[in-house]
């Protein structure tokens, strides 16, 4: 990842976001990036394929620049430190949320990876877009009742949902 010829973002950041005053999206610029926004894509990754492509497809119509699972590479690094330094360098996160909850991150006291990029956003104050899959105008959950991961699901959803800083809407 290069940032205007640099490795890494300079120590501190030259990022500047600020709320649009008419609405929730965020205007961010960096210098090491041409002024464009970097997004993080976060979600499951399987049962939210289609979705992760049209939202892809769709924001690389304007000039952003995109992140997400499908560009990490194989390195001895464990995996959750890869996804959250690729989520530091870039300005927002649009989520994605579905009918699982996915993988549960080891030693990571019962969190999914999504849940973990999503707390590490809110504690950077990144804006953050939420959209939350619905069928039949209720909530998906393909865990069964017994499966710890049915809860975990429920659970993310309800903490997405507490967040006042997240902006969240509604697909089918």
């Amino acid at each position: 990842m290069h940032w205007g010829g640099r490795e890494t973002p300079p120590p501190g950041g030259a990022r500047t976001c600020l709320r649009d005053p008419n609405g929730p999206l965020a205007r961010c610029t960096s210098p090491y990036k041409n002024g464009r926004v970097q997004l993080f894509i976060s979600s499951t990754y399987r049962d939210l394929k289609p979705e992760r492509e049209a939202v892809q497809e769709a924001l690389r119509k304007g000039d952003s620049l995109l992140w997400g699972m499908e560009f990490f590479v194989s390195e001895p690094r464990r995996p959750l430190d890869v996804c959250l330094q690729e989520l530091e360098r870039c300005d927002a996160v649009i989520l994605l949320v579905g009918a699982r909850a996915g993988s549960l991150v080891p030693d990571a006291s019962g969190l999914t990876y999504t849940h973990a990029e999503i707390r590490h956003a809110l504690e950077l104050g990144r804006p953050l877009f939420a959209f939350l899959q619905r069928r039949d105008g209720a909530f998906p959950n393909d865990h069964r009742n017994s499966d710890p991961l049915h809860d975990k699901l429920e659970e993310f959803r309800t903490f997405i949902s507490s967040q006042p800083n997240v902006t969240s809407t509604r697909f089918e």
